[in-house]
């Protein structure tokens, strides 16, 4: 079927920046780096961002969660997160995002490797949908 022949569908109202055919891409991203330990909140007022964490030691099987206040989000949001990058050598990083309330949500980062603790700072990706 060709795309002119598509069926289309109203979802509401989209709010961006920028549409594309096809993908949505925002252009209004922000980003900010956490301070003094990993468990330290952070305020960061956008759709979309990244959060680098500070440098630190995690526990082999240990966890941490720290809160990410943010305008863009309430209870009916969705809030997806990704790790994108990682300086340490050692360790197995991932992230769960959490408790998604008015205002703000949970960042859970987690060590599931087995012997090896983390050793270096998170950098994360975020999008609020």
């Amino acid at each position: 079927m060709s795309k002119s022949a598509s069926t289309s569908k109203s979802f509401g109202t989209v709010n961006a920046n920028t549409i594309n055919v096809d993908k949505i891409s925002y252009t209004d991203k922000a980003a900010i780096t956490q301070s003094t330990s990993l468990t330290s909140g952070v305020t960061i007022n956008s759709p979309v961002g990244t959060i680098t964490t500070i440098s630190t030691s995690l526990a082999t099987q240990g966890s941490l969660s720290f809160t990410c206040t943010n305008s863009a989000v309430d209870a009916s949001k969705y809030v997806m997160a990704n790790i994108i990058g990682y300086t340490g050598s050692n360790g197995t990083p991932s992230v769960i995002v959490d408790d998604i309330t008015k205002g703000s949500f949970l960042v859970n980062v987690r060590n599931s490797h087995q012997t090896g603790a983390l050793n270096g700072s998170l950098k994360l990706a975020f999008l609020v949908l």
